[in-house]
């Protein structure tokens, strides 16, 4: 009768109980999640004399890959949580986590037989390849080593086909990547069957999955191990996990707001290109109904910012004084690239990466190029004469003009763009060595 009025009490809300037998520790337990690389905290509770903690709440804890903190050494129980919110976990000292069980939720009690046994034959791999040690890629070890595998693998999808339904599955079939069918046997065959079927696993209307480090990790080896360094291939891939990730409000929001600190963050020539997609169609479109108004306009700003000069944006043109007052317009530079530099006299690092950029210029006479100078007190024109820099088209920024420049996004110096044939974007921001790296394909014709 109890038990069905605690049960009636918290069909709301939450309650999960640590019983903690044997010696107990001082200390407190806590209750946290995953999410990403990162944990989060949701209770904490010191131990009562019997070794009895109750994590409990009107509301229901949003579901996820949950974990309980045991003192005094931390040793963590994973847990799930999902419709099962009143359930109770047993350790036992000294072993708390190899002693974990769970009453009151099957899910639960599934899971952690399934965290024993992974455990147990990920010491029998280890002992296998002790027993083979010194024969790395030999048949034997690889047989053996598949075998264990094979076991870990059936486990798991007797879990999966038994409960299709439970957080736990959806957990596990994200987790894997694929088995490319023994039929592929063109390397880059495989490789973009593997790409093509990664994310097979993933039920992005999982809103679970936010809360665990597996959707994360996901995204991320797709993104960094699985998709061209290029800002046109990772906009591809972008979109492509942006569109799958509206299955659920939760994980879209999950997914749009790690790509898009992924690339604000990122220092991978062109990447924010990506960005600025990411913006465009999250949240300049008014999807991203997460982020206040003042946050979504800061957002769009930046990107406003950063757009004019992405690569493959043609940027605006500019025309400016040179030495003798005579207006000098980017746009009559040409050639099968351009060189965009703008440097200040005074700059230290100016004075020491320009002659580099110099010496690459003077092997690329077919290569145009205009600089501009952030100063335009006499005698900037000498200056970069001696650092070697003489031939292309040279201005100045009249002081107080510093609309001059609009759209250019130049923030310190030295700030270098290449542009193609057409004036467009190439690369930004590169020193000597990546400069010569860019001439020497665009002026080869890749």
């Amino acid at each position: 009768m109890l038990s069905a009025l605690l049960a009636a009490a918290f069909a709301g809300g939450h309650r999960i109980e640590v019983d903690l037998r044997g010696p107990v520790p001082a200390g407190a337990v806590i209750l946290g999640y995953h999410r990403g690389s990162k944990s989060y905290v949701v209770d904490e509770k010191a131990v009562e004399g019997a070794g009895r903690v109750v994590f409990e709440g009107d509301e229901p804890l949003a579901p996820g890959h949950y974990f309980v903190v045991l003192p005094p050494d931390r040793d963590l129980v994973d847990l799930v949580v999902s419709d099962d919110q009143d359930f109770a976990v047993q350790v036992t000292a000294p072993d708390w986590r190899g002693t974990a069980k769970v009453t009151g939720s099957d899910e639960n009690a599934a899971f952690l037989e399934l965290a024993r046994f992974q455990a147990e034959q990920a010491d029998a791999m280890r002992r296998v390849q002790l027993e083979h040690a010194g024969e790395r890629g030999s048949p034997e070890l690889k047989a053996a080593e598949e075998a264990v595998r094979a076991k870990v693998w059936a486990a798991q999808d007797a879990l999966i086909a038994k409960h299709p339904d439970w957080l736990a599955a959806a957990m596990l079939a994200a987790a894997r990547e694929p088995v490319v069918p023994a039929e592929v046997t063109d390397e880059a065959a495989r490789f973009d069957w593997f790409r093509a079927h990664f994310f097979d696993g993933v039920d992005f209307a999982q809103p679970g999955l936010v809360r665990s480090p597996i959707l994360e990790q996901k995204l991320l080896t797709y993104l960094d191990r699985l998709t061209g360094r290029t800002h046109t291939a990772q906009i591809e891939a972008v979109s492509e996990l942006v569109s799958r990730a509206r299955a659920n409000p939760e994980v879209f929001e999950y997914v749009a707001v790690t790509l898009l600190n992924r690339y604000a963050e990122s220092k991978i020539v062109c990447f924010d290109a990506v960005y600025v997609h990411l913006v465009d169609t999250v949240y300049r479109t008014g999807d991203a109904t997460w982020a206040d108004p003042e946050t979504v306009a800061r957002i769009v700003a930046n990107a406003d910012r950063l757009s004019p000069t992405q690569c493959g944006a043609k940027p605006p043109d500019l025309s400016l004084p040179d030495a003798k007052g005579r207006r000098r317009a980017l746009a009559d530079v040409q050639g099968p690239a351009t060189v965009v530099l703008f440097w200040d006299p005074a700059c230290g690092s100016c004075k020491r990466q320009v002659p580099e950029m110099a010496a690459v210029l003077a092997q690329h006479p077919e290569v145009g190029v205009y600089t501009v100078s952030l100063d335009d007190q006499p005698g900037w024109a000498d200056t970069l004469a001696g650092w070697g820099l003489e031939r292309g088209v040279h201005v100045a920024r009249p002081a107080g003009a510093e609309d001059a420049l609009a759209g250019w996004d130049v923030h310190g110096t030295p700030r270098l763009f290449v542009l193609d044939g057409d004036h467009r974007v190439l690369v930004k921001h590169i020193d000597a060595r990546a400069l010569a790296d860019v001439l020497a394909r665009q002026t080869a014709g890749d």
